[in-house]
């Protein structure tokens, strides 16, 4: 009889150890990719809204002629950009000529030197990195330097001083 005990014991031991437990497990490593996956649908999201955005613009704007350049302008706009093979110009935006063609060979800067491509690629990168503070670091400084080359395209048209003065006024109103 001992031995009979002893396999009954095992047996229930197996079985016992079969049975789901019923305390809570945590996975970790779920989690974690569930925040990861959560924080690239939100960049995508986000991305996506950017698009809409530019192409709403796009499409209730009117293409006009500005200095020789094809501008598209609309109320939309705030402050003029580029955008692929577009400047996108806001309604009544107060320059006079000299201003004019200074924002505009800005621009054309950045059309020229593409940009855009740049922003788009740095786009893809921080859905994918979003969690890493230095993407978001190297794309300000990619983005200030774009903002340098497109200074210094203006500048070489030898209105230094002029434009400066203009990047100042800009920025206190």
């Amino acid at each position: 009889i001992p031995a009979v005990a002893r396999v009954v014991s095992a047996e229930l031991t197996t079985f016992s150890n079969a049975l789901p437990s019923s305390e809570p497990s945590f996975n970790a490593t779920l989690f974690i990719w569930s925040i990861y996956s959560l924080g690239i649908l939100l960049k995508v999201w986000r991305l996506i809204a950017g698009f809409l955005a530019i192409r709403r613009i796009h499409s209730q704007g009117k293409v006009v002629e500005i200095e020789g350049v094809q501008v598209l302008q609309s109320a939309l706009v705030q402050q003029p950009f580029s955008f692929f093979k577009f400047i996108f110009w806001p309604q009544g935006a107060g320059f006079n000529i000299d201003e004019q063609r200074m924002v505009l060979a800005h621009e054309l800067a950045h059309l020229e030197g593409r940009h855009s491509w740049d922003i788009i690629l740095l786009e893809m990168i921080k859905v994918v990195f979003w969690f890493n503070p230095l993407v978001y670091w190297y794309s300000k400084l990619i983005k200030l330097n774009h903002e340098f080359l497109a200074d210094a395209a203006v500048i070489k048209n030898g209105i230094k001083q002029r434009y400066g003065h203009f990047l100042v006024r800009q920025s206190t109103r």
